[in-house]
C-alpha cells in the first residue's frame, strides 16, 4: 500500500478552478469485511476543494479508517475512492437549494420527519455532489476485472485508437481505465469489462488488508 504514490496520482490527475470539486469516498464493504451487511457497510464522503486540500483530507479518511471500530469493536479494511469527474458546485447547490426548500415545504404541510433533516446538511450537501446531474466532466472508467496482461493491452491499444486514455490504475479485482469521451458504441474488443460514465476510481486501501479479501 504506497500511499504517497497514491496520492501523488490524484494529485496529478485533478483539475481544479472556483467552481470545481472532487468528491472521495472511503468504505468498508461486506466483501472485505464479512461481519458487515449491505446495510451496515460504512462510508465516510469528503469534499475535495483544492490541491492542498488532497493531502489534507486523505490524512483525514486515513485516520477515521484506521481508528474506526464497529459495534463489535472490530477494525474494518477500508477502500478510498475519487471521483472520476469534479463536480461542480454550482450546479450541485442549486439542485441542493431546490431540495432544501423542498423539505420547508413539506414541513409547513405537517411533515414532522423535515426537520431532521437539517442536522445532516453535510451528508445531503455531498450525496447531491456525487449525483451525475452536478458533474463537470463526462469521462469514462472502463472497470475490467481479472484480466490477463494480453488482454489488458489489447482494450488499451483498442481505447487509445478510439480516444485519450488519461490513466490506467490497478483496482482490487483488476484494473480501471479513464478515458475521455467517446463513441463507445464503435469499440471493437474481444475483453469483459464494465463501462460507467461517472464512476468513482480506486484510489488505495487505508488500512491494511488480505489479498483474499479483494
Amino acid at each position: 500500500m504506497n500511499q504517497h504514490a497514491a496520492v501523488s496520482t490524484v494529485e496529478e490527475y485533478c483539475t481544479f478552478d472556483d467552481d470545481r470539486v472532487y468528491l472521495f469516498m472511503a468504505v468498508a464493504r461486506q466483501k472485505e469485511n464479512p461481519q458487515l451487511t449491505s446495510s451496515t457497510e460504512v462510508t465516510f464522503r469528503e469534499v475535495v476543494k483544492d490541491h492542498q486540500d488532497i493531502r489534507r483530507k486523505f490524512d483525514q479518511l486515513y485516520a477515521w479508517a484506521q481508528h474506526y471500530r464497529s459495534k463489535s469493536g472490530d477494525s474494518l479494511t477500508f477502500r478510498l475512492y475519487l471521483s472520476v469527474n469534479a463536480r461542480n458546485t454550482v450546479d450541485g447547490f442549486f439542485n441542493f437549494q431546490e431540495q432544501a426548500n423542498g423539505w420547508v415545504r413539506a414541513w409547513l404541510k405537517g411533515d414532522e420527519t423535515a426537520p431532521r433533516k437539517f442536522k445532516r446538511l453535510s451528508s445531503y450537501w455531498k450525496s447531491e455532489l456525487q449525483k451525475p446531474t452536478a458533474s463537470d466532466d463526462s469521462r469514462f472508467l472502463f472497470d475490467v476485472d481479472n484480466a490477463t496482461e494480453e488482454e489488458m493491452q489489447r482494450l488499451i491499444e483498442a481505447l487509445e485508437a478510439a480516444t485519450v486514455v488519461l490513466l490506467v490504475r490497478e483496482s482490487p479485482n483488476g484494473y480501471h481505465i479513464v478515458t475521455e469521451p467517446f463513441n463507445y458504441t464503435t469499440l471493437e474488443v474481444d475483453v469483459e469489462y464494465e463501462l460507467k460514465t461517472d464512476g468513482m476510481l480506486f484510489v488505495t486501501f487505508l488500512t491494511e488488508h488480505s489479498e483474499s479479501e479483494a
